[in-house]
């Protein structure tokens, strides 16, 4: 159904509640194939470890390769045919997500 890309770098502030709110969107959406991936681009703090452990997908770039290179490696990696990005800071509102499905 909905596969939702974060391409990430150093955003251990963030990443948790970024992951929670596409997850709880997918519920509303009743995407039980839904996936978060975050594409960790060898962030230097705990982005990758706190990904995990909110329940996404993570791919990890062994060097910093950037932001176009984590959205081809995220779109590479989803399950799903349709592909929504978001930024890991908020910048935009993943409770549009329905709106745009």
């Amino acid at each position: 159904m909905i596969s939702i890309i974060i391409p990430a770098y150093n955003e251990e502030s963030v990443i948790t509640e970024t992951v929670q709110r596409c997850k709880e969107i997918l519920k509303q959406l009743k995407a039980d194939n839904g996936e978060v991936i975050v594409v960790d681009d060898c962030s230097k703090d705990k982005t990758r470890e706190l990904a995990l452990s909110a329940g996404a997908h993570v791919i990890s770039h062994p060097h910093n390769a950037g932001y176009g290179r984590s959205l081809k490696d995220g779109i590479k990696a989803a399950v799903n045919d349709i592909i929504v990005i978001t930024d890991a800071d908020g910048t935009y509102p993943v409770e549009r997500i329905p709106d745009l499905y």
